[in-house]
Parts: structure tokens; sequence; C-alpha cells
């Protein structure tokens, strides 16, 4: 799909902006909490790239990706938690 960068970037911020918005309503997170999730997430970087297609996608999508990996990192963490202290 070919947009200028105006478009594009409106795209992303819009799709951003419901992403977080999704995402602090659902999880109960701030504002902030819900920002930083979303800005530092892989879902974030992969939406940046205009190459991936991935701004076109739902809000509610991407959001739904980006509580997997973020529950997926919740229960790694937590593993090598348990990990650590069985080691001691």
């Amino acid at each position: 799909m070919n947009m200028t960068e105006q478009e594009f970037n409106y795209q992303k911020e819009h799709l951003t902006a419901q992403m977080i918005q999704i995402l602090a309503e659902e999880r109960g997170l701030s504002l902030e909490d819900a920002i930083d999730k979303v800005y530092s997430s892989e879902i974030y970087k992969k939406l940046s790239d205009q190459r991936t297609g991935f701004f076109s996608s739902r809000p509610v999508m991407c959001c739904h990706i980006l509580k997997w990996v973020l529950l997926i990192r919740h229960v790694s963490m937590a593993c090598n938690m348990e990990l650590d202290e069985n080691l001691s």
C-alpha cells in the first residue's frame, strides 16, 4: 500500500493510541504504564516499519498479540525467578 510518510505516521499513531487505550482499560494499567508497554514492545517496532504492513491491522488484534507477548514475558520471568530460588 503506497502512502505518504505523513499518512503512514497518522495511521501508526492512531493505531498506537487505540492500543494504549485498550491495554489500559483491559489490564487496569495507568496510561503511563500502558504507554511504556506499547512503545517498548516488538509490536510497536513492527508497527513502525511500513514494509511490514502491520500498521493496517486492527487495534484489538494488535492488543491481543501484545497481551500474549506480555503474558509470555511474565511467565518466563516467573520461571526464571523460581529457577534462581531453587539453585540458591
